[in-house]
């Protein structure tokens, strides 16, 4: 699928990253600030979070019921999302009903009410997300394993924060917060679908001219710690995560770990689902992704099965790695895990939601947008031994194991 992408900078810092697709029947806008949960202060863990959920609660311009209404009426996606390392604010309606989409979305990120009431109200909400999250062990151990690898550092704790943080956070937390990290330097603003460039560019000028603020200095990167740790929860079967270091999104070692990922969990024909499911019958699923940030990166490996088969299956993990490492693998292997992962992105591109969510990351994270025929071409270039230094380099530094096992739920 063609591209037509390209990146302006506003006088006042702000970065837009444009795509339009003169076919399409929609439009995707989004609002990306370089601010996560990486970001905040260990007493207020979850502000960033409880912040996104706030600004849909009512502005200036439209109340909650209003948001809700147009939300309806458009047919659209209209969402949040708290990510490590960014907060993403997004978008997705017809292409003739661009304007409307605009005055929402602006008027939510640029004027938010943040009311006591609706404050007291949405932590209520999100401590009834993280009653769901520790509902779900899978959930539980996938997040818990960062605890693990990251111990100390803000990226090794919860998105969602704790009960007791968030009791804490006030509505001056929440402004102060705005305040500061919604700055030009930290503000990208994406489009992608049926656009006509310079209505939109014009407008979004308008809106986004008087805003300034502070950049604040990123917290240190992390550093990987291998361990091994066992946590207990109301659960019948053991659950594990597996985890390695990887590489952060600036370097490009994050395209061969993306493809280890995909050769070890990336489907039912990859290396761990055939050894555990198919030949030893030990589990129901096992996956495997590549966590790429800005600073650093983790390659997690998950499976659950019975508490019995516990110490077989970190065994059976580590042996198909070892594996990997020193007996190389099949290029028959090699090609289906790159034209996997190639075909991922080409499928992901029918949608106007993922391609603005492509353009915004790879400004963000790169610099640039980076067209799809580079990152196409830099998955293609993986190669055996690539994989094999890759597996080698993670090993050195250890794995780190996480073991959710039945019994009652630690905090």
């Amino acid at each position: 699928m063609a591209e037509n992408a390209k990146e302006i900078t506003l006088p006042n810092g702000v970065k837009v990253a444009i795509e339009d697709n003169p076919s399409s029947y929609s439009v995707s806008l989004g609002i990306l600030v370089k601010v996560g949960a990486k970001d905040e202060e260990d007493e207020k863990a979850g502000i960033a979070h409880l912040l996104e959920h706030m600004l849909f609660k009512g502005s200036k311009h439209y109340d909650r019921r209003e948001i809700a209404r147009i939300t309806d009426m458009l047919g659209g996606d209209f969402n949040g999302l708290t990510h490590k390392d960014y907060t993403l604010y997004y978008i997705r309606v017809p292409h003739d009903k661009i304007d409307i989409a605009m005055d929402v979305l602006f008027d939510i990120f640029l004027y938010p009410k943040l009311t006591i009431e609706d404050l007291e109200k949405e932590k209520q909400v999100v401590l009834e997300e993280i009653r769901d999250r520790d509902n779900d062990p899978e959930e539980v151990v996938k997040e818990k394993i960062f605890s693990l690898v990251w111990n100390g550092h803000p990226l090794g704790r919860s998105i969602l924060g704790s009960e007791e943080t968030l009791r804490s956070i006030n509505r001056e937390d929440l402004r102060d917060f705005l305040s500061f990290y919604h700055n030009p330097e930290s503000i990208i603003i994406s489009a992608a679908g049926r656009i006509d460039e310079g209505i939109f560019l014009k407008k979004v000028e308008k809106l986004m001219g008087a805003i300034n603020g502070h950049k604040k200095a990123p917290p240190k990167p992390p550093q990987f710690r291998a361990g091994e740790a066992e946590m207990s929860h109301p659960t019948t079967q053991v659950h594990l995560c597996v985890a390695l270091e990887s590489a952060k999104v600036k370097d490009d070692a994050h395209y061969i770990y993306g493809v280890l990922a995909t050769l070890l969990g990336g489907g039912s024909a990859s290396r761990l689902f055939q050894k555990l499911r198919e030949e030893r019958g030990l589990c129901y699923d096992v996956e495997a992704e590549d966590l790429a940030l800005e600073d650093c990166g983790v390659l997690n490996i998950y499976t659950a099965s019975h508490p019995s088969n516990k110490d077989i299956l970190r065994e059976l993990i580590e042996e198909e790695l070892v594996s990997l490492r020193d007996e190389g693998l099949r290029e028959e292997e090699l090609e289906r895990a790159k034209r996997q992962l190639q075909n991922a992105i080409l499928l992901s591109l029918e949608s106007s939601l993922q391609r603005m969510m492509r353009i915004a990351f790879s400004l963000f994270y790169k610099g640039r947008i980076v067209p799809l025929e580079e990152t196409l071409e830099k998955i293609e270039r993986v190669r055996e031994e690539a994989i094999k230094e890759a597996i080698n380099r993670s090993l050195r530094k250890g794995i780190a194991s996480l073991f959710l096992v039945p019994g009652l739920a630690e905090k």
